[in-house]
């Protein structure tokens, strides 16, 4: 389970569910710095564990010249950049039958929802733009990723056939205001995923 409080993200964060578990435990928090790709995949990949990776994201992205923010893509940033995209919104129906109780909510420009979330919008605030491709819906985000972290590169999707399912569909964004969530689910293939995020605050919860 997801779930978010203003937060941008972009698949840039390794998260899988470990073993079953009655009892709550600590993910480890671990700067990159201080991470070799040998002791990621030995600690974590290699033990389905979860860890949270910090320092990151600015070997990643490209900084805006005009932003004086410590996040590097902002609301402001990411209106400014793909405001007149249209996209599709969701949010959580408890009960629904939907992957993760999630449903079709609405349909606007990017530039609207961010100002609906920021302005107190009550229905936007609870639409969630959730694992929206990038490279289908707005290729330009792709000019400011400079590059995969070293723990990812060797991505198994990467190395698929042309047009195969889910090759040509990620990175992916995800958006939304303080509560929206997607229910407890597993991702297609009962993948590892990774996700970076960019500003705000955002729990998981791993079974």
């Amino acid at each position: 389970k997801e779930s978010s409080s203003s937060s941008s993200s972009s698949s840039m964060e390794h998260c899988r569910s470990g073993p079953e578990s009655k009892t709550s435990a600590v993910v480890d928090r671990v700067n990159a710095k201080e991470l070799s790709y040998e002791a990621f995949i030995s600690k974590y990949a290699s033990k389905s564990k979860p860890v949270v990776i910090s320092g990151l994201l600015e070997h990643c992205l490209r900084r805006p010249s005009s932003s004086s923010s410590s996040s590097l893509w902002t609301m402001d940033f990411l209106r400014s950049k793909i405001g007149h995209k249209m996209v599709s919104l969701k949010h959580s129906v408890e009960g629904s039958p939907n992957w993760a109780q999630l449903e079709e909510s609405s349909c606007t420009t990017f530039a609207d929802f961010i100002d609906g979330i920021q302005n107190g919008d009550a229905a936007l605030k609870k639409s969630y733009c959730h694992d929206w491709s990038i490279e289908m819906h707005c290729p330009e985000l792709l000019e400011e990723i400079i590059g995969i972290p070293k723990y990812f590169s060797g991505d198994y999707l990467q190395h698929m056939p042309a047009g195969s399912m889910y090759k040509d569909t990620w990175p992916s964004l995800f958006v939304g205001a303080k509560g929206t969530y997607s229910d407890l689910h597993i991702d297609a293939f009962q993948s590892n995923f990774w996700m970076g995020l960019m500003q705000g605050r955002k729990k998981w919860i791993f079974f």
